[in-house]
């Protein structure tokens, strides 16, 4: 079975904290989700993601986790259409896995690392994502070709290429409802759709360091507000 692996460098420190990150106050890309990393115009030793207070991951260092873990992707014949599952700590990783996903043209389906084994099986056969993205820890979870995130490489044993559903180019990621009146049910996100409600953070994150005001990073709502929609 052929081995895959692509690897780069991170800053040090790294941990599960809460992430922020630094935007463009360009307007929003047409192409899409994916589009939003290419239009920051930061350079490439600037600090793009901050995790917690304390420590920073710049640009290049973002690019190239995003370009490593997309390569590995697309070597599995992943593209347009088809559901990945990310299961992940808080970090850079999961920025980068975001990214990456949409990269290929794929659809993020996120599941909280700290999901039970019979909530990860509802996930798969609602979405049915033809690999997931994880730590080493939770690999055996996924009956799936799957990619491992270790130190900051990304790398899998599985051959290729997947077959799966392809949906719609413009499907940008499932969510799940809260499931307080039941199992949770899948909610299908459009780049278009979501690209418009959350207009109004990408502009408030979009702001120039210049015109920040001084003091901690400013946590990263996009996950939030995701998540909220998919519970509306």
């Amino acid at each position: 079975m052929t081995s895959r692996s692509a690897r780069w460098t991170p800053a040090a420190g790294r941990g599960p904290r809460s992430v922020s990150a630094s935007w463009p106050v360009e307007p929003l890309p047409e192409r899409g989700l994916g589009g939003l990393l290419a239009e920051v115009p930061a350079a490439a030793d600037e600090p793009l993601v901050h995790e917690g207070t304390t420590v920073t991951v710049s640009r290049a260092d973002v690019e190239a986790s995003v370009d490593a873990l997309a390569a590995v992707l697309a070597g599995l014949g992943i593209g347009a259409g088809h559901a990945v599952v990310v299961a992940l700590p808080n970090g850079v990783g999961i920025v980068a896995a975001l990214f990456a996903v949409w990269r290929v043209g794929a659809v993020y389906v996120p599941v909280n690392p700290r999901s039970t084994p019979g909530e990860v099986t509802h996930v798969v056969a609602e979405a049915g994502p033809v690999a997931a993205v994880t730590t080493p820890d939770l690999a055996d979870r996924f009956a799936l070709p799957v990619i491992v995130a270790d130190e900051g490489g990304w790398t899998t044993d599985a051959g290729g290429p997947v077959d799966g559903e392809r949906r719609d180019e413009d499907i940008a990621a499932i969510s799940f409802t809260s499931g307080t009146t039941g199992r949770p049910r899948p909610v299908l996100m459009r780049h278009s759709g979501v690209l418009e409600l959350i207009d109004g953070v990408i502009g408030s994150l979009r702001t120039k360091p210049t015109d920040r005001p001084p003091g901690p990073p400013m946590p990263n709502l996009i996950p939030v507000s995701m998540s909220l929609w998919a519970g509306i």
